[in-house]
């Protein structure tokens, strides 16, 4: 699951960036498609690393991680840093990476 295209950028940006609803996830990964995001976080559900909470008044959905999830974080961050210190200078389309840090919170 974890080695799915966008699955450990959406377990960071609900992990270390506090995000929980599907636009600020959409919004913080340029590239990224509704579906594919609807497709990644059912699929993270299905494995019990993200939840779905819907609320009723007004009809908000949230995500949040898992206990399963959570364990998940140190092996995301392991792999941030990796790839902020060997691909720092790659360029991805044109521009270079992004830190989470630069990144605003919602």
């Amino acid at each position: 699951m974890l080695g799915r295209k966008w699955s450990l950028r959406i377990l960071a940006d609900l992990g270390f960036r506090g995000f929980d609803r599907f636009g600020q996830i959409l919004r913080a990964n340029p590239g990224l498609t509704p579906r594919v995001l609807s497709r990644r976080l059912r699929e993270l559900e299905s494995a019990e690393m993200v939840r779905k909470q819907v609320g009723l008044t007004p009809r908000t959905v949230t995500w949040t991680l898992t206990e399963r999830g959570k364990d998940a974080l140190p092996a995301v961050m392991t792999l941030l840093v990796y790839g902020s210190r060997w691909n720092a200078n790659y360029r991805f389309d044109g521009r270079y990476p992004e830190s989470l840090s630069t990144r605003s919170r919602r």
